[in-house]
């Protein structure tokens, strides 16, 4: 069995110009760091001010958009 020339070479050039265009791979997404932050005590927060509830998820999603 020959190997047609035109044809390998054919093929040869379409795997190049594969490589060449090729589109870059998606990046990775950064890790998301959470950090904790330490229960305050009513008695040390103060009588008369409340502190507001605490929405989960805000400060994990303002470091991972400092990240960028």
């Amino acid at each position: 069995m020959r190997i047609d020339p035109a044809r390998a070479l054919g093929a040869y050039v379409r795997a190049e110009a594969y490589r060449t265009h090729r589109p870059e791979p998606e990046p990775e997404p950064a890790p998301v760091i959470v950090e904790e932050r330490p229960e305050v005590p009513a008695s040390e927060a103060g009588a008369g001010h409340r502190s507001p509830a605490r929405r989960p998820g805000v400060l994990a999603r303002l470091l991972f958009l400092r990240q960028k």
